[in-house]
């Protein structure tokens, strides 16, 4: 390929990929944490109120989901094993992400923070899956 095709296929990507920030709330939640996007004046969507969202729909919790600390431990506030699940795939569907066998336990889906931390982690493997497929 030509330099001078190859800087027009790069130009288009990254307009492919600017389209695709306006539809995708995964790909601006991945951006904002990269610092390229901000949605707020304190920075970007925070991860932890997107699972607040989640929780408030899914959880079926005794409490407004806004009004936990990112501690708290979700089974004490009325999430049951079967609402857990729902919450998964509320947030897989969310993050276009996938729980492995290893992170289905009761701890990940426990707190906030454990959510957070858990889902972080599985969105960061997604990217650097997604660079290395681009790179190849």
């Amino acid at each position: 390929m030509s330099s001078a095709v190859s800087a027009q296929v790069g130009r288009d990507l990254v307009r492919i990929s600017d389209i695709a920030l306006m539809y995708d709330p995964r790909i601006r939640l991945c951006e904002c944490r990269r610092g390229r996007r901000t949605t707020t004046s304190k920075g970007c969507i925070a991860m932890k109120d997107a699972i607040r969202d989640i929780l408030t729909e899914h959880a079926r919790l005794t409490v407004d989901a806004r009004s936990l600390t990112d501690d708290a431990d979700l089974y004490q506030f009325g999430m049951t094993s079967h609402a857990s699940v729902n919450v998964m795939l509320a947030l897989e569907s969310r993050f276009d992400i996938e729980f492995p066998d290893r992170m289905l336990r009761r701890s990940v889906f426990g707190s906030i923070a454990a959510m957070s931390t858990a889902v972080e982690e599985l969105v960061a493997l997604n990217d650097a899956n997604l660079r290395e497929a681009v790179s190849a």
